[in-house]
């Protein structure tokens, strides 16, 4: 019995037959899911920045630029922990999650005091990561506020800040928590303990924390 098993295999599929005797038996046909870009990080150049708008294209070697809000560009860590609670689901988040669903408009309104032309410059190199994939014609949306999820925490190796999800209410276990990631941490990172972590011991939080850390 003549038998042979054929693979061709590309960067785009992998086809397996399976023939008998001249005859095509079994067919299998794998393509690799598409791979989604939120949570990437990359070293992007600002490219226009647009006042008006309060918003600024950025090329990240994509087809198209990047879209960068003004309060992606700077969030206080108190506005930034609010969109964290609002988007925490777990094991679910993958990384730059914490773009607001706000319009131009409304990113305006909440930072009145604050200019895109006073933060970036045409031809500058920044660090940014997506936080929306791109859609149709328009570009990925982007955030300076790069975070690296893990199970119990996250991390933020652009600031030195210490945050404890608002759904954690036991002042007790805030305090514990807190007094733990300070010892932890590398002077200068920044963490937030995510709501999962309530009863996290020591052991898992200083884990997640290697882990993070080593992945930056």
């Amino acid at each position: 019995m003549s038998t042979e098993l054929l693979i061709n295999a590309t960067p785009y599929e992998i086809r397996i037959a399976l023939v008998e005797h001249g005859n095509l038996v079994e067919f299998y046909l794998e393509q690799p899911r598409e791979k989604g870009l939120v949570g990437n990080i990359y070293r992007g150049r600002v490219v226009r920045v647009l006042s008006g708008m309060q918003a600024a294209f950025v090329d990240i070697g994509l087809e198209r630029t990047g879209f960068l809000y003004v309060d992606d560009v700077y969030i206080s860590t108190d506005d930034f922990e609010k969109r964290l609670d609002k988007s925490d689901r777990g094991d679910e988040c993958n990384g730059g999650g914490c773009c607001g669903n706000e319009t131009p408009d409304s990113l305006c309104r909440r930072t009145p005091g604050l200019n895109i032309g006073d933060l970036l410059t045409e031809g500058q190199d920044i660090l940014v990561q997506i936080c929306k994939e791109p859609l149709g014609t328009k570009g990925a949306r982007l955030t300076c506020n790069i975070t690296l999820p893990c199970r119990n925490l996250v991390f933020m190796p652009m600031t030195d800040h210490i945050g404890i999800s608002r759904k954690i209410e036991d002042e007790i276990v805030r305090k514990q928590l807190r007094q733990d990631i300070e010892t932890l941490r590398p002077a200068g990172t920044g963490f937030i303990v995510r709501t999962v972590a309530e009863n996290a011991t020591n052991e898992d939080l200083e884990a997640d924390m290697e882990f993070l850390l080593h992945t930056w």
